[in-house]
């Protein structure tokens, strides 16, 4: 192994085991799917006989209360979960010494529930 490759392979490591890597990998994944669902929305129209009642007859307010009810309770879940991830890492660095924080940064169930 060359010492080139020696850098790019350590270069991978710490991007991979930083703390934003996954949460930052599912924010663009969504985005992704944001659009090309927007553009698959875009590009087909249903028949009228396709759309549930419920939703004909919801209208754009109600529409707006439902995406900011579900942004919502989002936000609060992901709050939920960094606050208590902080403070886990902060017991644990505290009762264990600061050379845990590496480790505790690469656990991928951590980085997911950020995500």
């Amino acid at each position: 192994m060359t010492f080139r490759n020696f850098r790019l392979l350590s270069l991978l490591l710490r991007i991979r085991s930083g703390f934003w890597f996954i949460p930052f990998v599912m924010i663009a994944a969504s985005m992704v799917l944001v659009w090309v669902t927007v553009e698959f929305d875009q590009s087909r129209r249903l028949p009228d006989s396709m759309l549930f009642l419920w939703i004909e007859n919801i209208g754009p307010g109600g529409a707006r209360a439902i995406f900011s009810t579900i942004a919502g309770s989002t936000i609060t879940v992901a709050g939920v979960i960094f606050s208590i991830a902080m403070v886990v890492l902060s017991m644990a660095s505290s009762q264990f010494g600061p050379r845990l924080i590496p480790t505790f940064m690469r656990v991928g169930k951590i980085q997911f529930g950020i995500g």
